[in-house]
């Protein structure tokens, strides 16, 4: 009995010590939780630090190994056997006039990390070159959502330029994709930077302002997952001051649109996927001045947003599919760069190519004036990319997902392209360069003439 006893005390004891076992486990993995959630979304401790350290250890293991697997890098084209092995810039036909300068942002092999370039297109000489130490970028941001980590999902390999605007005195201005917006004077040095998680495009209007798609967080809308991405119109001034903020989600759901966002055929968490605000400068039959057209990549929609009234007046889905960089043509039409990507079996191919689909107010109708053209270059960027009608009549196409910048007449004859291959053999990616048109391009041309940097 007396053994019997002892047995059962042991037991008892031994399923005590595992309960509280089981309860600080628990305890543990909440607080290891509430730890990583602190760090994620901008806690700045060293137990935050060391918890979302430690959760990356998987991802970075898995990333470590494909990189050994696959010789994978995280700014590499899509294909590196195209283009018949041509690399950096090569003109076709000999320049007429002024054709202008070439904002190229792009990754640089050599220095790994993603640079600016200012190109002449005359003969592709080089006229300067932008970087930025994104850490300190990174530093200085405060407004964070949980679904971005700055330091490793916008590390030096990954921080793009992204579609940098070139002003007069040679200073640009661009974004990370969903980091802070940054303007560096002709000699990389910071002018100012506005926290927040801006992307995809940046347009000017014409009173010198920046519109800019952002994220917001908390997002502003009921009934979705606090993971919902929340994208905001933005409206910066020429000092680097936030004008205008405003939800995307609330100004579609306000237009009666609210089964767009909550029943997404693409992405549940990210329904929308704003990529560019596209001002309007002149009264026109179908707009007016002020008003800005939203490029909405996951609706497949392209619509017209006036702000002074807070309310969309036009909206039309397709036929364009998963489209970029919507621009205003005349006073009655507008393009896009069209993707033609698959979002069903495997996502994001292009069925076919690209393409160039204008769509005419007065008639309603669509048309593809550089379809033949698109069809030659097999333009294929299954995400991201832009192109811009030029006033020759001749269009400039980045291919951003296969690392080359042309332009091309309809017939799909090239003036000129740029592939960004390295020495390896390996195109890497380039990020929404900008073409310069010659007016702007003579002051620049100047301006970077005249620059003195202090050295170091």
């Amino acid at each position: 009995m007396e053994e019997f006893l002892m047995r059962w005390r042991s037991l008892r004891f031994q399923a005590w010590h595992a309960v509280l076992g089981g309860v600080a486990i628990v305890l543990g993995l909440v607080a290891y939780g509430a730890a990583v959630e602190h760090g994620a979304t901008g806690g700045d401790n060293l137990i935050a630090r060391a918890a979302v350290s430690f959760a990356r250890i998987p991802s970075e293991t898995m990333k470590v190994i494909r990189s050994i697997r696959n010789d994978h890098h995280p700014m590499h084209a899509k294909r590196h056997d195209r283009f018949g092995g041509a690399s950096g810039f090569e003109r076709f036909v000999p320049a007429s006039g002024d054709p202008g300068l070439l904002a190229l942002s792009r990754f640089d092999p050599v220095k790994q990390r993603n640079i600016v370039e200012i190109v002449d297109l005359t003969d592709g000489s080089v006229l300067n070159i932008y970087s930025v130490d994104e850490q300190y970028v990174h530093s200085q941001t405060r407004r964070r959502i949980p679904t971005i980590d700055l330091e490793p999902d916008r590390d030096r390999l990954r921080f793009g330029m992204v579609h940098p605007l070139v002003e007069p005195d040679g200073s640009i201005i661009f974004t990370g994709m969903s980091t802070a917006m940054v303007k560096l004077d002709a000699c990389s040095q910071i002018e100012w930077l506005v926290d927040g998680a801006f992307h995809h495009a940046i347009e000017k209007d014409p009173q010198g302002n920046y519109w800019v798609p952002g994220v917001l967080y908390p997002h502003r809308l009921n009934g979705v997952s606090d993971e919902f991405r929340d994208d905001s119109l933005t409206k910066i001034s020429p000092e680097g001051e936030i004008l205008l903020e405003r939800s995307l989600a609330e100004i579609v759901s306000r237009s009666g649109r609210e089964y767009a966002i909550l029943a997404p055929a693409v992405e549940p968490e990210d329904p929308l996927h704003l990529n560019d605000i596209q001002p309007v400068a002149s009264d026109g039959p179908y707009w007016k001045a002020g008003d800005v057209f939203l490029s909405i990549r996951n609706l497949s929609a392209v619509a017209l947003y006036r702000p002074s009234t807070d309310e969309i007046v036009w909206w039309r889905q397709g036929p364009w599919l998963m489209q970029h960089d919507v621009d205003v043509l005349n006073e009655r039409e507008i393009a896009v760069f069209d993707n033609r990507a698959n979002t069903h079996g495997p996502r994001y191919v292009v069925a076919g190519h690209n393409n160039f689909p204008v769509y005419n107010f007065e008639t309603d109708e669509v048309t593809r004036p550089f379809d033949e053209a698109f069809r030659v270059q097999n333009i294929r960027s299954a995400t991201q990319g832009r192109s811009e009608l030029l006033p020759d009549g001749e269009l400039f196409v980045e291919e951003q997902n296969h690392g080359r910048v042309l332009q091309m007449d309809r017939d799909g004859k090239l003036s000129w392209q740029y592939v960004n291959r390295g020495e390896d053999g390996k195109i890497y990616q380039v990020h929404w360069s900008r073409w310069i048109p010659p007016a702007l391009a003579a002051q620049v041309r100047t301006s970077l003439a005249e620059k003195q940097c202090s050295a170091g």
